[in-house]
């Protein structure tokens, strides 16, 4: 699958890698099928997954049994496992060109990090961004205790803020915003940063955020709260998630 952007060429392609990396699962010997994106002269290849929105992104994996892989071709085996997310994966992509500056400024590496947090729940996406957060600002206060506590354990949105309100660490007032709302907005379990950018996850928040907001009103502090509107909580989730994504495109991990 194709398409231009900027006047360039991006691609996607699959193949079963049966040189290396072989699986035995439960008794059989399997071949991982990865993924190659290719854009303005850079290429890049990460596991191929049935389901981009798992939590747990390994068993996401595919693998092919061997049998398979010596039966039919690579095109016959991806037509078999019909991997219907490469045009949302291609929407990504194209999302993070024009948000880069364009194709001479756009970078590959770590797009396979960075697509989970398109298509996971907001939920879970908020969770890693206030740890990234929380984490950056306990480095430069020094507050070992609770980088320890961080780093260590899973913790949700609410145990963080928690945490961050007992050690005296300030978060700015829009991202508590958008934090609290994860933790009371049903639909943030269900709708992706995906949904938001490319469906109609704008509309299918929007009642939600305002009905939490009124029914929470009075428990919130009303001089900022009061006028709140679900498109200043997707703003700040967008601005957010960007903050997210650069760290992963900034990481050396592997995209494999």
């Amino acid at each position: 699958m194709e398409r231009i952007v900027f006047g360039k060429k991006l691609s996607i392609n699959h193949s079963i890698n049966r040189n290396d990396e072989v699986q035995n699962i439960d008794g059989k010997t399997c071949f991982p099928m990865i993924t190659q994106i290719i854009y303005n002269r850079q290429n890049t290849k990460i596991r191929t997954s049935n389901d981009y929105s798992s939590l747990d992104r390994e068993s996401s994996w595919i693998y092919v049994p061997e049998e398979m892989a010596n039966k039919h071709s690579d095109s016959e085996i991806i037509s078999i496992y019909g991997l219907y997310q490469d045009s949302k994966i291609l929407d990504v992509i194209e999302y993070e060109i024009n948000n880069s500056g364009g194709p001479d400024e756009y970078s590959l590496r770590g797009v396979g990090n960075r697509l989970r947090y398109y298509f996971i729940p907001l939920r879970y996406s908020l969770e890693v961004i206030l740890k990234h957060l929380l984490m950056e600002k306990m480095k430069t206060k020094l507050v070992y205790s609770a980088y320890i506590e961080v780093e260590e354990n899973d913790l949700g949105v609410a145990e963080i803020l928690k945490l961050a309100k007992s050690k005296r660490i300030m978060l700015s007032e829009d991202f508590a915003m958008v934090a609290k709302i994860a933790i009371g907005v049903d639909n943030f379990k269900r709708i992706s940063f995906y949904d938001c950018l490319f469906d109609d996850g704008y509309q299918r928040l929007q009642s939600n955020i305002d009905n939490f907001i009124k029914k929470n009103i009075i428990m919130l502090d009303v001089s900022y709260w009061n006028g709140i509107s679900a498109r200043d909580v997707i703003y700040s989730i967008k601005e957010y998630m960007q903050l997210l994504l650069r760290s992963i495109k900034d990481s050396r991990k592997n995209t494999l």
